[in-house]
């Protein structure tokens, strides 16, 4: 997955890593507790009523089902702006790498990245039979419209050419992807993969701080889309984030769900555009000494609490008032 030595996932100044797989199904209960030392050393221990690795791994696919996870990385609007070099580089370079003494090294989550993007558009046929999914049509024309005001396009002029990336202004008129704001390449993956049938329904999709290189505006509508496709395509999506604004979108859009369908027409929003909190776990990052604890968050019908997101925020208000009447106080002396 990571394409990497054991010994690497271990945090710089610690001598190993610990962390926990835990899998609840009805009576059963599964912990999977795995070690990993800097001498690539690894130990896995089955706590609760596991028989064998076994029964772990048949209840996880279980879980899972047919479920594909899918990961945006934090560095996608790079890779995405330049992925036709990388992909040619990699592919013209590989014959000789055993030749000339070389080793060509992408992490696991970025060679999956390249490769759904190069199969985008790859069968026609299933690219119309997407095309006829009206829900999937729907929502993606609502992303387009709504957010990039233009629509995205993967072209290939032969079945074993690296597609190229437009960005359709008009019927007439498109410019590639490398050429767009970074808004759009920042956003093109997400839409790109579930526009041709890359996510399906029910999947998994793993985004890195999808707010980067959006505006705060922007930031508010893409907390609506994310939670439409959440109940419309019924897709579980872990988001990582540093953004006050997008966290306290969501949480207004959990606040909403206990609205009548009636109330929220009135305030332009549909059902799909809310949030159940039993849809919703929010976890919190913060250093202690020299560890990262991190606390799960209790999310209820009122949303997510302010201080996950808003200290910054009135700090920084505080700030501009406390400022504000100082200037005053010194102009009054002058």
């Amino acid at each position: 997955m990571f394409s990497c030595r054991l010994s690497e996932l271990v945090r710089y100044g610690k001598s190993e890593s610990k962390f926990s797989l835990r899998v609840q199904e009805e009576s059963k209960n599964l912990c999977l507790n795995v070690s990993i030392t800097k001498k690539d050393g690894i130990s896995v221990k089955l706590e609760h009523n596991a028989r064998d690795v076994k029964e772990m791994l048949e209840l996880i696919e279980k879980c899972l089902g047919e479920k594909e996870i899918h990961y945006l990385p934090a560095s996608r609007s790079g890779i995405l702006q330049a992925y036709r070099v990388i992909t040619q580089a990699i592919i013209q370079t590989a014959p000789l790498a055993p030749i000339r003494g070389f080793e060509i090294r992408v992490s696991g989550i970025i060679a999956d990245f390249l490769g759904k993007l190069i199969m985008l558009g790859k069968s026609e046929k299933l690219t119309q039979m997407h095309e006829r999914n009206i829900v999937r049509k729907e929502l993606m024309n609502y992303f387009e419209e709504k957010i990039l005001e233009g629509k995205l396009e993967s072209v290939k002029s032969t079945e074993i050419e690296i597609p190229d990336i437009m960005y359709l202004l008009s019927v007439n008129h498109g410019i590639p992807i490398t050429r767009t704001s970074s808004m759009v390449s920042e956003l093109a993956p997400l839409v790109l993969f579930i526009k041709y049938g890359i996510v399906e329904k029910g999947d998994i999709v793993i985004i890195e701080e999808p707010e980067a290189h959006l505006h705060p505006e922007v930031q508010a509508e893409l907390a609506k889309i994310l939670t439409k496709l959440i109940n419309e395509l019924n897709l579980q999506i872990i988001i990582t984030t540093h953004s006050e604004i997008l966290l306290s979108k969501l949480s207004n859009l959990i606040s909403l769900n206990i609205l009548s369908d009636e109330e929220l027409l009135k305030r332009n929003y549909s059902r799909s555009e809310t949030l159940s909190p039993q849809k919703v776990s929010v976890y919190l990052f913060k250093k202690v000494d020299e560890d990262i604890v991190i606390e799960q968050i209790n999310v209820t019908e009122d949303g997510i609490p302010d201080h996950v997101f808003r200290k910054v925020i009135e700090e920084l208000y505080e700030e501009t008032m406390d400022t504000y009447y100082s200037i005053q106080k010194f102009k009054q002396k002058l």
